[in-house]
């Protein structure tokens, strides 16, 4: 899912959650990307006063949480997700999962540098921080290289703007981290894509898809505990404690937290 290219694609779009799920919505109805289109750009969905913009918007939503429905409606357990749950504070957290994932720049931001200070006891990461991690990068990259000076400040600026609108920071001004709640269902649904990766315990620790939501290991070890309780994992007994999926897949755990028969 991530892309192989650095882009400053953040810089013109951002993140527009209020766009963003007003779109997604309405493919929910639709099931339809044409029929989408027409509805963001011709019967101007998202409100916007400029085409051009909100065609901006549309096809950078469709890259970012639509791109696996080109050939038709597919129902995969991002849809699946969005169709079954409803409340918005874990809605946001999948769409920030899905940006980040789709977005080289901000993924190795996020679990290279910003969680790596937050690990370390870091009270938050400055403008500075990341304008220089942007900077290393355009040492080895050859596209990033070439950005100018306001480029890299506009994508710096949409960076951090990331963090901020998800809660993982409290301001752009003197910004420090916020401690995160992520809700199990978020976990579960990280936890059962990289199933095929994730075989024990030192593997959920490893896994940089919950770096970033600034999970530490002690937080980590409390959500595989209310895993454990609601019977979505067990843990095999040999030395490395393997762990035991319980369940098929992702749209089964969230048919039962939906339910109430899991938390």
């Amino acid at each position: 899912m991530i892309s192989k290219d650095y882009r400053a694609s953040i810089k013109v779009v951002g993140t527009v959650l209020p766009d963003a799920k007003l779109i997604l919505k309405k493919y929910l109805e639709l099931k339809d990307l044409e029929l989408l289109r027409k509805e963001v750009l011709e019967n101007n969905l998202i409100l916007k006063t400029s085409r051009r913009r909100a065609e901006t918007i549309f096809y950078e939503l469709r890259k970012r949480y639509l791109y696996d429905q080109l050939d038709g409606y597919n129902e995969n357990s991002f849809i699946y997700f969005l169709k079954k749950i409803d409340s918005d504070s874990i809605i946001n957290l999948l769409l920030y999962y899905y940006l980040c994932k789709e977005e080289r720049i901000i993924y190795e931001y996020i679990v290279n540098l910003v969680y790596e200070k937050y690990n370390n006891g870091s009270l938050g990461i400055s403008s500075a921080d990341t304008t220089k991690f942007i900077l290393d990068i355009a040492k080895k990259d050859e596209n990033v290289s070439k950005w100018s000076e306001r480029t890299i400040n506009d994508v710096r600026s949409g960076m951090m703007g990331v963090l901020k609108e998800f809660g993982f920071i409290n301001s752009r001004i003197r910004p420090r981290f916020n401690k995160p709640f992520i809700p199990s269902i978020i976990f579960y649904y990280v936890l059962y894509m990289n199933r095929d990766s994730i075989k024990t315990i030192e593997d959920v620790y490893r896994c940089k898809d919950f770096h970033l939501f600034l999970l530490l290991e002690n937080d980590i070890n409390i959500l595989l505990e209310e895993a454990y309780r609601n019977e979505v994992l067990d843990f095999g007994r040999d030395e490395s404690r393997t762990l035991i999926y319980k369940y098929k897949d992702i749209k089964e755990i969230i048919d039962d937290y939906v339910n109430g028969e899991i938390q």
